[in-house]
This record gives structure tokens, sequence and C-alpha cells, in this order.
């Protein structure tokens, strides 16, 4: 059997890149195996393994994996920055509109919007909806790290063969020792900065908590912008002589980082079932990280709930039990290293997905007969249809 990881590799700053690039070295003890990168055409022999995200970096794998059936490894199961940049970002509204008709029922003022008033703007108004029937609809083997993608996929293709598999950590190498009582607690912040990341609302409640505390903290956010202004976020609160922000880093740099973090925070939403490298990176460190883990296959007592409908007072509450370093952060951070040490190991994950591949069978051809390309212009009236033609939209 012949494996081809199609991935984007490094030096992609990419969070998969970086997975891929090491799984697939492991791999290579138990199959045969070539790494193919995302730019690379796609062989013609072997069963391809497409491991992909919601980044643009997966543009080309995601027209392979639509084109040649394989092995789909979906590190997300919310598509829609990546289909939005390869329709609506490339100029092609009627396309995108065209997805979220697949997805659910949207309305005719909706599509008009769309179509006329500030595009593409008013695209946050759909970045809840997946966009994912159509390659759940042309693949029937795929790859998920949590309960809740392997449910939605069902949902979409109930022939769907699917292997769930945890996450691992390239850095479960350093148990890190607790809080010193030197210097200030540092809390960390790491990943794309956008706003499902809850960035400026973190920062609003940081900036209370610091107006109240008696101990020094400062923030480590490491990431680069996606649609948001970081340090316009900073600058409104006030927070420049706390907040230490890092872009660009490479791994060397993202491992000094985390080392020198006693906390951290990792919050998105909306949340469609993704387990965050970054949180798993903090968890393999022993770190005690606060998070919104509803629908996460992570075990309650290793991580720091935050609840999404009461967002400040329980932040706060995370807050406060770090003023008082609390004896229940450092049991979190001990059952957060005990449980990547004993579930996320690379060596059983590799294992695992070759065995699923030996029981992959092209010949389970999908039925894509209920993915269609619904008529955009039977929602509109014939005044809308014309003053669409005139501004020549399409």
């Amino acid at each position: 059997m012949k494996l081809n990881w199609i991935s984007p590799f490094p030096p992609d700053n990419s969070g998969i890149a970086v997975y891929s690039e090491y799984l697939s070295d492991v791999m290579v003890k138990y199959t045969e195996i070539d790494r193919i990168d995302r730019t690379c055409s796609i062989p013609d022999y072997g069963i391809n393994i497409y491991s992909m995200g919601n980044h643009p970096f997966h543009d080309l794998i995601y027209t392979a994996a639509i084109n040649k059936q394989g092995i789909v490894f979906m590190h997300d199961i919310n598509l829609h920055d990546l289909i939005y940049f390869r329709t609506a970002g490339r100029g092609k509204k009627v396309k995108y509109i065209q997805y979220l008709l697949n997805e659910k029922c949207i309305s005719d003022n909706d599509i008009k919007v769309l179509l006329y008033k500030s595009f593409p703007e008013k695209r946050t108004l759909f970045e809840s909806y997946n966009l994912i029937n159509e390659i759940v609809l042309k693949n029937n083997y795929f790859i998920v790290h949590s309960r809740m993608a392997e449910q939605t996929i069902k949902e979409i293709n109930k022939k769907a063969n699917i292997l769930r598999i945890r996450h691992f950590s390239l850095w479960h190498n350093i148990k890190k020792e607790a809080v010193s009582n030197k210097g200030p607690v540092i809390i960390g912040i790491f990943g794309y900065l956008s706003r499902s990341k809850k960035i400026e609302q973190i920062l609003a409640v940081y900036s209370a908590f610091r107006k109240q505390s008696m101990i020094d903290t400062q923030l480590r956010i490491v990431g680069n912008d996606a649609d948001i202004n970081t340090e316009d976020i900073i600058q409104k609160y006030e927070l420049s002589k706390y907040i230490k922000l890092h872009r660009d880093t490479d791994n060397d740099e993202f491992h000094r980082l985390l080392s020198e973090i006693d906390y951290g925070i990792g919050i998105r939403e909306p949340y469609h079932g993704e387990v965050s490298g970054n949180i798993i990176k903090m968890m393999s460190s022993s770190i005690p990280v606060a998070f919104n883990g509803a629908g996460m296959d992570i075990p309650k007592n290793a991580y720091f709930n935050i609840e999404m409908n009461r967002f400040d007072e329980s932040l706060m509450n995370y807050f406060k039990l770090i003023e008082r370093k609390s004896a229940i952060l450092s049991e979190i951070g001990h059952n957060a290293y005990e449980f990547i040490e004993k579930e996320c190991n690379a060596d059983n994950i590799a294992r695992s997905i070759t065995a699923f591949a030996e029981n992959y069978n092209e010949s389970e051809n999908t039925d894509i007969k209920h993915y269609s390309k619904f008529n955009v212009f039977s929602h509109l009236t014939l005044r809308d249809k014309c003053r669409f033609i005139i501004r020549r939209d399409i």
C-alpha cells in the first residue's frame, strides 16, 4: 500500500504543515508514504490523504479532493473561509451563494444583501455556515478530531467511513515547573488572531482584572492578524505596557515563548468541533488552559471551561484563580499533561491511520446527486435580475 500525504509543509507558516511533516515521518515506520506539497501535482498511483483546514493555504488541496477521491483529513469542520476565498474572494459571488444554498435555506433578502450591499464585508453574516457539503458528498473516507465533526459528516453522507483520532503534540517533552514567585505571571494566547478568538473581549476582561488585581501579570500574544487589528485593540484598552505581541514566529521561537508562559487562553466562537493544536501544545507542557471546551473530546478536569453565555464573568473567575495561585489550576495542568501523555500518542495515531487506509475502497463511490448548483436568479424579481446584470457583478 502506498499513501500520498497531500498537505502544506514547512516552510509554510501553518500548524497543519508542522503536524503533517511530523506525522508522515512517523507513518514511514508502518507503510510506504510520500509527502506531496500542496502546490505539487497529484500522483496517479496510491491512496491520497488530503490533510486540510480552513485556510486559503488549502485551496489546491480542496480542488484535488473534489476531483479525485481519497481520504480527507479534515482538521476543521467549518470550511467557510476557504470556500469564500475560492469563490467570492475571486469575484464569483453567485458561486459563493450556491454553496450557501446547499448548506441551509437562506432568505431571499439575505441573497440580495450578498449581491448588492457592502459585499464582501457582509460575508461575516454567514461565517457559521460549514460549507462542507461538496467535499463530504464527493468522498467516502474521512479523518477527524472530534465527535462533533464525525456527526456533522454523517448527517450529510450516511455512507461515510470515519476515523476519529486524537491530536498529538510535538512539544510533549518538558513538564513545566510550578509558577515562580519571581517576576510577573505570564498568560499566553497562541494562533491566528481573529474575531472568532474573541481577542477584544479577552482584553476587555483582562483590563478590568488588572485594575483590581494585586499581582503583576503580562500577556504574550503570539500570532498574526486574520480579520482584526490587535495593536488597535491593545491601544484601546491601554494595555501596551502589559502585553507583548509576537508575529511570524518560527518553531524554535514558538517553543521558547510557550516555555515562558504560566497559563493559557484559547477561545474559539463559533465552535464547530475543531481541536486547537495550540491548546494541545499548552496542555502537553502542563500549562492550565482556559477555553470553551463543550463538544471537545478532552476530559473536563484537564482544562478550565469558559462559559460563552457568561463570558466576562467566567474569564474573570479564571484570572482570579490565577491571582490566588489556586491549587485548582495546578491540578488542571497536571491532568492535562497526563491526558496528553496517555491519549495523544503519534505512534498510535500513525498505526490507526495506516489500518484505516488499508480498508480504503476506491470503488465505494459517493452519491453526489444531492449536491447541485442552485439557480440563484430564481430567488430574485425581474427588477432585481436587471439590476444585477446591469451592474455586471457575475
